[in-house]
């Protein structure tokens, strides 16, 4: 049982020592996620549905992070897509804050329908991540990380050993969708004339490696 929190140990302490920068993007962000959630807690249709969507969306990128310092990178691909999803619905509400009712109502459009009314470029990222991660697929090309076929023999992974190359590109791959995520939150927030200009001068520091 120890073996199965080696591969999270040793992430750890390479973002820590190796990717400082990294790894306090990924903890000032999420820090700034929960000042954005408490400061739209007066009760309103608005607030409700940016509450909801934001919240949801911090919950799915810390699983995505949990699921990346355990070396299961594909599998987070499968989360990774529902929180491009939740970011293609930010979007939507961003393009036309009236949305909101919809929301509310449980009157949304399906997602792909969403998609095209936004006119995203994330189609083909959910694209890519639904047919590699999102579902069962049982190929020696999407389970590559698993399975190893030699001459007369097959290899299977049975520890999950620890791959700095494809951790920091997963890792890196987060903080660009959090980060897109934090952006259009507070420019709803801007839209629907609430305070936004410190929470927007945060993620500048954030990104710009200063402290806030």
């Amino acid at each position: 049982m120890k073996q199965m929190w080696e591969t999270r140990a040793i992430a750890l302490e390479t973002l820590e020592s190796k990717y400082s920068y990294e790894h306090n993007l990924i903890n000032q962000s999420f820090d700034l996620i929960d000042k954005i959630l408490i400061s739209i807690s007066e009760k309103s249709d608005f607030n409700i549905t940016i509450s909801m969507i934001l919240g949801k969306a911090k919950i799915l990128s810390k699983s995505i992070f949990s699921l990346v310092l355990d070396g299961y990178g594909q599998e987070a691909g499968a989360l990774l897509r529902i929180l491009m999803e939740a970011i293609e619905l930010l979007i939507y509400i961003k393009n036309d804050l009236r949305r909101v009712q919809e929301v509310i109502n449980n009157n949304l459009p399906s997602i792909g329908k969403i998609a095209k009314i936004n006119n995203s470029n994330l189609h083909e990222i959910r694209k890519h991540l639904s047919n590699l991660s999102s579902h069962l697929n049982i190929s020696i090309d999407s389970l590559k990380h698993l399975i190893r076929l030699n001459d007369n023999k097959i290899e299977m992974k049975l520890l999950d050993n620890f791959d700095e190359s494809a951790f920091i590109d997963n890792i890196e791959a987060l903080l660009a969708a959090k980060t897109v995520m934090i952006s259009i939150s507070i420019e709803c927030l801007r839209l629907a004339q609430l305070p936004y200009s410190h929470f927007q001068q945060e993620l500048y520091n954030i990104e710009h490696g200063k402290d806030y």
